[in-house]
């Protein structure tokens, strides 16, 4: 599935004393590109354009595997409120959860880890929803994203 979005930049608020994270989507050489302070996202653009509300792109849906165990997805996001319109997406970036801390928490309840179906759920996530028009309807910030931490050029996609 094809999604349209449209350039935007903005602050994202951490739930902890920690520095906020700029976010920001653009159109540069026909390829829209999705940041997060120093980290940039080359996502899969079939199409660039412009129409009365401005310069978009039509991106697909898609799911990238980063190094450090991070996966950018890029997926439907329905809204009840646009129900007769085309759906919106989400991008979302999420950072890995530690087996290591939820393996040991098994093993001081009893439990082997190798014997039971883990799913480990992430340290955090960020969201940016889109409506169908291709505007942001909502950002959010879930667990301690560091994006600091990871290498940018070590990133790109």
């Amino acid at each position: 599935m094809n999604f349209k979005l449209r350039p935007f930049q903005t602050i994202i608020e951490r739930p902890d004393k920690r520095p906020a994270i700029s976010a920001k989507g653009e159109i540069t050489d026909d390829t829209y590109i999705f940041s997060l302070d120093a980290l940039s996202f080359r996502l899969p653009t079939m199409e660039v354009g412009t129409d009365t509300r401005g310069t978009y792109a039509i991106i697909s849906e898609t799911e990238i595997h980063l190094e450090h165990g991070l996966l950018l997805k890029i997926s439907l996001c329905p809204d009840p409120v646009f129900e007769d319109m085309p759906p919106g997406c989400e991008i979302h970036l999420v950072c890995p959860g530690d087996p290591r801390m939820l393996q040991e928490q098994l093993k001081l309840n009893g439990v082997d880890p190798l014997k039971v179906n883990l799913l480990i759920p992430p340290d955090a996530s960020v969201d940016v929803s889109f409506n169908p028009e291709g505007n942001v309807i909502s950002i959010g910030c879930l667990g301690k994203l560091a994006v600091g931490e990871y290498e940018a050029s070590s990133l790109e996609s």
